[in-house]
């Protein structure tokens, strides 16, 4: 059960008392930004419900403070927009974030870090899309020293870091653990989906079945990035495709490695360097996928086509679905973010 269900009223104001227990404006409505002021004063454990709306944010960043659940009823259906130059949520240190079931989407760009969400605690995402962010560094996402992130089921398509930015998508400098999440069509001048710090004791990246494709940079690393300009690993990849992203200037020499767990199928020279091989991994491989494909009212995708290398070629454990929810078959997984569409599909709850 939610302690706050935000109207169907799409306006953005502020709690008119915070801590009394009542989610209310001015006017008596339930805002988004009311019932985060409530759960903040509160303290504790809170759950925040949202509507099948469209909620526009037009008096500044969410600052989050408390132990916060903001939960939608599906991408595309509770969309949260930032209309102006700021992100939508600050996870402030010590507290913690997480999203489930919605979109989050921007409109204009953030002079600092993070279009989305700048995060300096603990932020998990799940069943979400994150979209259009656009910022110096980190388009969508930008995981602070010490923070931790978790994205399960996520789709980050379209964010941008522009001028000499850096992460077109994310930007980590923490601890970050992406599991079935596509990353596509983002920008930068440097790591087009991701630019993180070098792995070490308070830094980590690791992508599990994930799909990073289609995106760009206008110098190096149009995948993945190493922010300190050496050849320290900055990322474990395991049953991900890591292909067809493009830099517009051949880079004059190679600043990242890659650590792999196997399974993995990785087509793109500009992100490989220095690649151990392991078992299951195929180099030099095109994946073979389909084009991106949305419907605007559910998860986009790139799916494996009928011939593709991903088709029941992951090693190891095999998450129980894919980035829609559709179940995955544990006895010949696919590679990558998405279940090739084959035969009838079947979601976790044993519905067609």
């Amino acid at each position: 059960t939610a302690d706050f269900v935000v109207s169907g009223d799409p306006s953005d104001s502020h709690d008119a008392n915070p801590g009394n227990g009542v989610c209310a404006d001015s006017q008596g409505r339930c805002s988004l930004r009311a019932a985060v002021q409530e759960a903040n004063a509160l303290g504790g454990p809170r759950r925040i419900a949202l509507s099948p709306r469209t909620y526009r944010l037009d008096q500044g960043e969410i600052e989050i403070t408390g132990d916060i659940e903001i939960i939608g009823v599906g991408v595309g259906l509770s969309e949260i927009v930032s209309d102006g130059a700021f992100r939508i949520f600050d996870v402030a240190p010590g507290s913690s974030l997480t999203l489930r079931d919605l979109s989050l989407s921007g409109t204009e760009r953030v002079p600092d870090g993070g279009g989305l969400v700048y995060n300096q605690s603990t932020l998990i995402v799940e069943d979400a899309m994150l979209q259009n962010g656009h910022a110096s560094s980190g388009g969508a996402l930008f995981n602070a020293a010490g923070a931790t992130l978790e994205l399960r089921r996520v789709a980050l398509v379209g964010n941008r870091a522009s001028g000499a930015g850096f992460g077109g998508a994310i930007t980590n400098q923490g601890s970050a653990a992406l599991e079935n999440v596509l990353l596509t069509d983002n920008r930068a001048n440097a790591g087009g989906a991701v630019y993180t710090a070098p792995l070490g004791a308070t830094v980590s990246l690791t992508l599990d079945h994930c799909t990073v494709v289609g995106n760009r940079t206008s110098s190096v690393g149009p995948g993945l990035f190493n922010s300190a300009f050496t050849s320290a690993p900055i990322a474990t990849l395991r049953n991900t495709i890591l292909a067809d992203n493009l830099a517009t200037q051949e880079p004059t020499e190679c600043w990242s490695q890659l650590l792999s767990a196997g399974g993995n199928i990785v087509n793109d020279d500009l992100d490989l360097c220095g690649f151990a091989v392991q078992p299951g991994d195929q180099l030099g491989v095109a994946p073979g996928l389909e084009a991106y494909l949305s419907t605007g009212d559910r998860m986009p995708t790139v799916l494996p086509t009928p011939s593709s290398a991903a088709i029941g070629a992951a090693i190891g454990d095999c998450p129980d679905t894919d980035l829609r929810g559709l179940v995955r078959d544990p006895a010949s997984c696919d590679v990558g973010a998405y279940r090739a569409a084959l035969g009838t599909t079947i979601f976790l709850d044993g519905f067609e």
